[in-house]
């Protein structure tokens, strides 16, 4: 699972740098299933789309494929001999090998971007992991701006209140963090947005114990309050856990383990896109 998130922080970098084609090659890594190949191709050429709607590059041509021995698919080789000026690979073993492909068609100049998978020695859970057993905690923390509550904040905050036995911290931006926000004068004041978390996590579960934090930074009460246990992230801020945990053992707090929401119609499920539809109406 979190080699599939990394993948797609791959594919979003990528099509944000993208001004021409994009090629997607996928890597079997041993496992020649044709089958796994072609649902995982269906499912890069939908995230990909995504990213490149969300960055208004629909009319860039985009053409994924992978190493099936029994798909037949165009090799990587023919992928170099392309016009292609830039590369995102996942780790150095890639990075060497498009070196060594891109030399052997006359290409050494390849700009190349290895972007890693997030390393961590704390435990991550992954809400979409299909075996995955998920732990309960007293205190669980998440944070957002929650402007126009959308599907994707409801996913979020009823995960969050799922594993949640105890107090539910939920970090707000506060109106002074999102002045330089897409449309920021279209965004939600802070007591607006406060009352809409409320009520949507007292609608779904009663009695839960819930604390608003105005967030004045990205960290809120996730490096000051050692109670907390757990953080709910989605897919694209996972990274950002690696900071908190780093202050809050400075601090000699335990390491918070991270709850890992899945993002899914990254341009179409966001308050970003919602506030430039009203805005274009």
């Amino acid at each position: 699972m979190q080699t599939a998130l990394n993948n797609d922080i791959i594919i979003a970098k990528a099509v944000e740098a993208l001004s021409g084609n994009l090629y997607i090659y996928i890597l079997n890594g041993g496992d020649d299933d044709n089958a796994a190949m072609m649902r995982y191709i269906s499912y890069v050429y939908s995230r990909a789309w995504d990213e490149m709607v969300l960055n208004k590059k629909l009319h860039s041509q985009c053409i994924v494929v992978g190493d099936s021995s029994s798909c037949s698919f165009m090799p990587l080789n023919d992928i170099m001999k392309s016009s292609l000026d830039k590369a995102f690979v996942s780790d150095t073993h890639q990075e060497n090998l498009v070196r060594i492909l891109c030399s052997s068609v006359g290409k050494p100049s390849v700009d190349i971007s290895v972007v890693p998978e997030p390393g961590y020695v704390d435990d991550v859970y992954y809400f979409d992991a299909e075996d995955e057993i998920l732990p309960q905690y007293k205190k669980v923390a998440l944070g957002g701006t929650f402007d126009r509550i959308h599907n994707g904040h409801r996913k979020l905050l009823t995960l969050a209140a799922g594993v949640c036995t105890g107090t539910l911290v939920v970090g707000i931006m506060t109106d002074e963090m999102l002045k330089k926000k897409s449309n920021a004068n279209m965004i939600q004041n802070f007591a607006t947005r406060k009352q809409a978390v409320l009520s949507f996590l007292r609608l779904i579960k009663p009695g839960l114990d819930i604390f608003i934090a105005p967030l004045t930074d990205p960290f809120g009460p996730t490096i000051t309050d050692p109670s907390i246990g757990s953080i709910v992230v989605s897919s694209e801020t996972i990274t950002g856990v690696s900071k908190i945990n780093k202050l809050r053992k400075d601090a000699k707090f335990s390491a918070l383990d991270v709850l890992v929401v899945k993002r899914a119609d990254v341009a179409t499920l966001s308050s970003s896109f919602i506030r430039d539809f009203e805005k274009s109406v």
